[in-house]
């Protein structure tokens, strides 16, 4: 995203990335080639050419490994000159490896970016065991790579505590925080230009929750099955729960739903990207749910948070953190579900406020989204290729 606003007389960019959109039916491979060239937004992509995987894990890590092996190979051929700079972005590790083995071929500057704690977050879900052999081999490249990298970037604002924590010795200098953000000038286009028609969206005497993005596990969806059954069991019988996205979780929600007879909970699929902000900004409500863990204590930096703001509705969600912007700047409540009510009251108060108070709150959410607008987060980006 930041190449978009890259200057182009000081940096030539480009994009390694899978030819696989990860969760999506969407693969730019081009038959009997390794690679595949295009150009979206003038920005230059090289994608590795890769098998669909769908929900196949087998699949994904033998793509993991192609990706690896062939960026090592020929990503500096496809390319056409030596890299300056090397920018390698998790949520893959072995990308980090690739990244590392060129960088030292060609005396490039090697910089690492964090978007998911791997292998803490494998641990904190209960995947593998701390101590298992398969952890302590992960920490081990983890240590690895956060020790050679020339600078560190985290998505999330407690990158350096978790160094710390983990006794991975790094000046903090050299370790930043650029969190994820919104191409607010898309955001705003999208909303005005692709309005997305819906029932209970336009129905004045229908008040909306929305949920869009993954129906996995990780996402605690159950939540909102529950906060239904208390709509119901409460006469709330104007208030409607609308879930965007898909899923592994899909058919257990929709089973759920079906045995309760929750008629308040819609399942409206996987929709194009460019109907969110028109949905977003409809809703009297935006919602994030998902597992409460300790990984959170160094923040989080979903990219539906930075949509639900500039969105300006009122935001509700169930996952808690050191770095809170949504209570920070009171752009709506952040709920311990150990509290059995709090979800549910937290969303009848912003059902029933003044529009004085949703004005403010909207107000409050324009006035921050600016901070977490591409245009702006480049140039934080940029100064760190530049330092």
């Amino acid at each position: 995203m930041f190449s978009k606003y890259s200057d182009t007389k000081k940096f030539k960019t480009t994009v390694f990335a899978s030819s696989y959109i990860h969760l999506s039916d969407t693969n730019f491979r081009e038959q009997n080639k390794k690679f595949t060239h295009k150009t979206f937004e003038d920005v230059n992509y090289c994608f590795v050419n890769l098998k669909n995987y769908g929900g196949k894990k087998f699949q994904r890590v033998i793509n993991m490994a192609k990706f690896c092996w062939r960026l090592v190979l020929g990503s500096v051929k496809e390319m056409g000159e030596i890299p300056d700079v090397i920018y390698a972005s998790s949520p893959d590790p072995l990308a980090w490896l690739a990244a590392y083995l060129i960088s030292k071929k060609h005396k490039a500057e090697f910089i690492v970016e964090t978007r998911d704690l791997w292998p803490e977050t494998f641990v904190e879900l209960g995947v593998i065991k701390r101590k298992s052999l398969l952890a302590k081999v992960m920490y081990s490249f983890e240590r690895f790579i956060y020790k050679r990298a020339d600078k560190l970037v985290f998505t999330f604002e407690g990158g350096y505590q978790y160094l710390l924590e983990k006794g991975i010795d790094r000046k903090e200098e050299s370790v930043f925080s650029i969190n994820n953000g919104v191409d607010l000038k898309k955001f705003e286009f999208n909303s005005r230009t692709y309005v997305y028609d819906d029932e209970h969206l336009d129905d004045p005497a229908i008040k909306t929750i929305v949920y869009t993005g993954s129906l996995g596990q990780a996402n605690d969806l159950f939540t909102l099955m529950h906060l239904a059954l208390k709509l119901k069991r409460f006469g709330n019988d104007d208030v409607r729960i609308l879930i965007f996205g898909s899923g592994l979780e899909e058919e257990q929600l929709i089973k759920f739903k079906e045995e309760h007879h929750l008629h308040n909970v819609l399942f409206k699929g996987r929709i194009d990207k460019k109907f969110i902000p028109s949905i977003l900004t409809k809703a009297n409500i935006n919602t994030i749910v998902g597992f409460q863990n300790n990984l959170y204590r160094f923040g989080y930096s979903f990219n539906k948070l930075f949509d639900y703001i500039a969105s300006g509705r009122p935001i509700v969600s169930s996952v808690q953190t050191n770095y809170d912007l949504i209570e920070k700047y009171n752009l709506g409540k952040t709920i311990n579900l150990k509290d059995d009510s709090a979800f549910y009251n937290a969303m009848m108060l912003y059902l029933s406020d003044s529009e004085e108070n949703l004005k403010a709150l909207k107000q409050r959410s324009e006035e921050l989204i600016v901070q977490y607008d591409y245009e702006n987060l480049s140039h934080a980006f940029y100064s760190v290729i530049e330092k």
